[in-house]
């Protein structure tokens, strides 16, 4: 079963994984309320536009990590670079849990994203 909703997306996590998703979902709304979540691509995502392609942000959660997603590789390049205990894929950085100071560091790439 897919999410229809971010509390459903989060419930359905472990529990490390609802730490972050949620504390990520709580900066997202606190720091950028203009922009809404929805389920995308299973995942809770916040796009720049109104088209997926105008640039996106999103969250997931696996058993051993969160990815943070970016529709920008070059950022994920960028944030890499400064986070080389990070695993990257395409268009997402990967955090270990309990990896909060790399956290911090990704959340400030965010507020680079979306300025």
């Amino acid at each position: 079963m897919h999410a229809k909703t971010v509390s459903e997306y989060i419930d359905s996590l472990n529990e490390d994984g609802k730490q972050y998703v949620q504390q990520f979902c709580l900066f997202m709304m606190k720091t950028y309320p203009e922009y809404s979540v929805t389920i995308s691509y299973a995942m809770p995502m916040w796009w720049k536009g109104s088209k997926i392609y105008e640039g996106y942000i999103g969250i997931s959660a696996a058993k051993h990590h969160f990815s943070v997603h970016f529709s920008d590789q070059d950022l994920v390049q960028r944030v890499h670079e400064a986070l080389p205990n990070c695993k990257r894929g395409k268009r997402c950085i990967n955090i270990q849990y309990q990896d909060d100071r790399s956290f911090q560091v990704v959340l400030e790439y965010v507020k680079t994203f979306l300025k």
